[in-house]
């Protein structure tokens, strides 16, 4: 995988090794948000070190099948390399702020996914205590209120 910083002059651009974090995924079947599956790679913990506008170029390499990997004898097959949307890596300070997490993001969540999500403290409050009596609720949510202070 390489991060790709588009120059100047078309169809020559700089490839630059700035892409920090784990940088292969296994593909999973998962569900998207109308529940229809697929094979999804899901790349949780990736960062850009340098300011810019960028696209990431994935490839997909076939290493083995049922526990034969390759040992390192013949040529790893390429099978398929795409590239994604360009985009852009700020600086601390002119970093506009975290976008809200997105519903996909959420449903690979609920299906036993680890991927860092931005929690709804409103959200939370109500799948709390959305069953409770008048009384019990209202003694939740002073408890989840303090615990979020």
């Amino acid at each position: 995988m390489l991060v790709v910083h588009p120059s100047s002059m078309p169809g020559s651009p700089q490839c630059v090794d700035n892409l920090v974090g784990e940088k292969t995924a296994h593909g999973k079947r998962l569900c998207d948000t109308q529940w229809v599956e697929d094979i999804w790679f899901i790349f949780r913990d990736l960062s850009v070190r340098a300011e810019g506008i960028f696209y990431i170029k994935f490839t997909l390499t076939y290493l083995g099948w049922q526990g034969n990997l390759n040992t390192g004898e013949f040529p790893i097959k390429m099978l398929e390399t795409v590239c994604s949307n360009p985009f852009t890596v700020y600086t601390a300070k002119r970093f506009p702020g975290m976008i809200e997490t997105t519903r996909l993001a959420y449903c690979f969540v609920q299906q036993g996914n680890k991927i860092p999500t931005r929690r709804d403290p409103t959200k939370r409050l109500f799948d709390e205590v959305n069953d409770d009596t008048e009384d019990t609720r209202k003694s939740k949510k002073r408890k989840v209120l303090n615990k979020s202070l």
